[in-house]
């Protein structure tokens, strides 16, 4: 029996580092989804220094950085920068490019044919012989951030020294624009928190950077990956 106790913890040791090596509920980096809600309105605050109408300045003045959030076939996410004023530039040189910013405009197309003066549907005859409504062109609008039916978050897992726990801090924030204005939905962009706060004078004067710093938001986990990988999971 006295060699029962050193044969046990022998035994033991292989099976905790595969259970720790396999584990599946550490989550490293997550992306979350806040709505317009009354718990996210600081956030989603309309005033002229809302945080999207900070990012769009700074952006437009070469002091903040903006990045595309790229899908790959394993489902890493890598980030690409996005070199804001030369395709801005190259695309109103393009007399072809409807939209100049995809940025921070959108085309808006009315559902709203024209009418003539009998108040009946301008109609088109096309060359195939078919009929179709007549439309106004499509209008370039800028977007406000009443145009987001979310605001994304990702957070990363760190270890917090003062509490010795782990939390999940914000490090990035990109904007959402839904079927309402967009077919089909896009994200924007993506900026990174940290550069942003670097750029940004006078920072406790703003609402929505106090929420971020306090996490005073919430929202809904959409996607994730784990701390022994970097394929994202949703």
């Amino acid at each position: 029996m006295k060699y029962a106790l050193p044969i046990f913890l022998i035994s033991i040791v292989p099976l905790l580092g595969f259970s720790q090596l396999t584990d599946t509920t550490c989550i490293q980096s997550r992306w979350i989804a806040l709505k317009p809600t009354t718990a996210n309105k600081l956030l989603f605050s309309s005033e002229s220094t809302n945080i999207f109408q900070v990012i769009k300045q700074l952006t437009q003045q070469e002091k903040l950085p903006i990045y595309k959030q790229d899908n790959k076939s394993r489902g890493t996410i890598p980030w690409r920068e996005v070199y804001y004023l030369h395709e801005i530039r190259f695309r109103l040189l393009d007399t072809t490019e409807e939209e100049k910013d995809p940025y921070f405009e959108y085309l808006f197309q009315s559902d709203t044919p024209f009418l003539d003066e009998y108040g009946d549907p301008v109609i088109t005859v096309n060359p195939d012989g078919t009929e179709t409504f007549t439309y106004p062109h499509a209008r370039r609008e800028a977007y406000s951030i009443e145009d987001f039916n979310e605001i994304r978050l990702k957070e990363i897992r760190i270890y917090n020294t003062k509490t010795n726990q782990y939390i999940f801090q914000p490090i990035a924030i990109s904007f959402y624009a839904g079927t309402d204005k967009v077919y089909g939905g896009r994200e924007l962009f993506w900026v990174d928190l940290n550069q942003l706060f670097q750029v940004l004078d006078n920072k406790e004067n703003y609402t929505w950077y106090t929420a971020i710093i306090n996490k005073q938001y919430q929202g809904f986990q959409y996607m994730q990956t784990s701390c022994f990988d970097e394929e994202v999971k949703y």
